[in-house]
């Protein structure tokens, strides 16, 4: 079963003039090219976990998901149209916030990173294991009988491995793998929801400054406040969230009393949001036009750069 972890419906409001279905896509290194959106930022089986009780395969989590998008795409299609968000009864600001709030995490470049963040916290437990180096033999007796333990080069040379890691091992996941990461990413769309919800909320209007917005396989971006030290990692807490809409609308989401890096739609604020959907990309953005800006600025990011996680 195909899932869709970017909506069609939102998706289709960045398709091309007189292509409703249609959209330009950009990756990294390769030409742009127009696709229909029901062929894109879809993956079989995300949100298709197994069931305890039964030990059969469930599709509740994708009708939750199409339930929200059914109540979310008339409320982003009156923003788009003018509606002001100060229009928005209790229950529309309460839907559009669930419905950023797992846009944000239900995506492959959410999955990729909360696997980047198991692996390096594992590599850290093992380094610490064996940096002491009697303590790593003692652990090594207790829990394998394959190596010699009185072998001590061979017993030195795993060691020297595990302190050098990323030189001899990588880390996968498999299949099995995928229920216990669609559980952590629930439950992390669930604690990021009253955040969200509690920001001040703006609408971003580019149609006057001759811009237009993209967006892309992991739309949801997170953008730095000046403000923040650069030691502290930027999250949905403290940062500032850029959601476009539109080619000419975008939700933008900051902290009060903050400094908002972005006052009006001038060129230059656009095109900073832009960046960094760029940035935080997983493999594409997409645009309701060909631009050759905007395929040279994406082949200047990397792929995957913005899913690595730095633990110390």
């Amino acid at each position: 079963m195909k899932n869709h972890y970017v909506p069609q419906f939102y998706l289709k409001n960045f398709s091309i003039n007189e292509k409703p279905q249609i959209v330009y896509a950009y990756r990294r290194g390769s030409d742009p090219f127009e696709v229909n959106v029901k062929n894109i930022a879809a993956k079989n089986d995300l949100y298709i976990y197994t069931d305890k009780n039964t030990g059969k395969k469930n599709d509740e989590i994708e009708k939750m998901f199409s339930w929200l998008e059914g109540l979310t795409k008339p409320i982003i299609e009156k923003i788009i149209n003018g509606s002001h968000l100060l229009d928005l009864s209790n229950k529309g600001h309460n839907v559009l916030t669930e419905f950023i709030a797992y846009l944000h995490v239900r995506n492959l470049s959410q999955r990729e990173r909360q696997k980047n963040i198991i692996a390096e916290f594992n590599k850290i437990q093992l380094k610490t294991m064996a940096s002491d180096k009697k303590n790593f033999i003692k652990t090594l007796k207790e829990a394998t009988e394959r190596i010699d333990i009185g072998n001590e080069a061979e017993v030195e040379e795993l060691r020297q491995s595990i302190l050098n890691f990323d030189e001899h091992y990588k880390v996968e996941y498999g299949k099995k793998n995928n229920d216990f990461f669609l559980k952590q990413a629930l439950e992390l769309g669930l604690k990021i929801t009253p955040i969200i919800f509690n920001k001040e909320w703006h609408i971003i209007d580019s149609a006057g400054c001759g811009r237009f917005f993209i967006t892309s396989d992991n739309p949801v971006t997170l953008i730095r406040p000046k403000a923040l030290p650069g030691f502290y990692g930027v999250g949905i807490e403290n940062g500032f969230i850029a959601l476009p809409i539109s080619p000419t609308k975008c939700i933008f989401l900051k902290n009060g009393n903050s400094d908002s890096t972005i006052k009006s739609a001038t060129r230059a604020s656009v095109d900073d949001i832009n960046h960094h959907i760029m940035f935080f990309a997983h493999k594409f953005v997409y645009s309701n036009i060909l631009s050759k800006n905007f395929q040279s600025e994406f082949n200047l990011t990397k792929e995957g750069q913005s899913e690595k996680v730095v633990v110390s």
